[in-house]
């Protein structure tokens, strides 16, 4: 037997391992396992911390899975919310989440102009039209129950067109009435007179725009008439009033001042 041989039968057995191999698992340390903290949809009342109830569609700080465009599917989702808090305490805890999100009044605009009469409590309104021709309130009160209320009917009604605005009922908000100790009828008052303040503004405001457009097209219409004269060869006095014979116009055709 030659040396060769002799060294492969010195060398020790080779061994064939048939287990899985182990996988040292990867980690990077910007990585966490830990699970998302649960979203809290508890509100707690400022004025009381004992006051604990879900919170409203308008103070919500998820999505909804639905969106809401109209105003009626405003007032159907505040009606039904209102609806399913069958004891009046805890409608006027939801009231009082409401009056937390009313967005802040200008101290400016707390003026004889912009109280609401008829109410209780001391209520403001301030009311434009934007450039869209869509409503935009604003709204504060020294009660926080009334101030719940404006917070109610802005979030439904900011933003909508006027025929929306005028189309809200009374009755409509009767789900959403609040009563303890006897205070009903005030409140439900309140309800009212808001609304009402908030329509006839309207109301007034579209009046407003409306005869500034039509004073718009009616100067539009004299200067095309001025212009249609020109064109069709009348003079001056024939396509204009007196009070404008003052001035010196030179309009068509190109090249020509015709002073009256």
């Amino acid at each position: 037997m030659n040396s060769s041989s002799l060294n492969i039968l010195s060398s020790p057995p080779l061994i064939i391992s048939t287990s899985t191999p182990s996988l040292k698992p990867f980690h990077s340390p910007n990585f966490s396992p830990k699970l998302p903290k649960r979203i809290n949809l508890n509100f707690v009342s400022k004025q009381n911390p004992k006051h604990d109830f879900p919170v409203s569609f308008a103070t919500a700080s998820v999505e909804a899975p639905f969106r809401t465009t109209t105003t009626a599917d405003k007032l159907h989702l505040l009606v039904s919310e209102f609806r399913s808090l069958t004891e009046p305490i805890d409608r006027v805890k939801r009231l009082l989440n409401y009056a937390t999100a009313l967005a802040p009044f200008d101290d400016s605009a707390r003026v004889p102009e912009n109280r609401v009469t008829g109410c209780t409590t001391q209520v403001w309104l301030e009311i434009k039209m934007d450039e869209l021709g869509r409503m935009r309130f604003k709204a504060d009160s020294d009660s926080e129950i009334s101030k719940g209320f404006c917070s109610c009917l802005i979030w439904i009604l900011d933003g909508a067109k006027p025929e929306e605005v005028m189309g809200v009922r009374g009755e409509d908000l009767s789900e959403m009435n609040v009563g303890v100790h006897g205070k009903v009828q005030s409140r439900v008052n309140t309800w009212h007179n808001v609304l009402m303040s908030m329509q006839k503004r309207t109301k007034a405001l579209v009046g407003d725009a409306d005869v500034a457009h039509r004073e718009g097209d009616r100067t539009v219409t004299h200067q095309r008439s001025l212009l249609f004269g020109y064109v069709n060869g009348r003079g001056y006095l024939e396509s204009s009033s007196k009070a404008h014979r003052d001035y010196s116009v030179s309009l068509l055709p190109l090249g020509y001042d015709f002073t009256i």
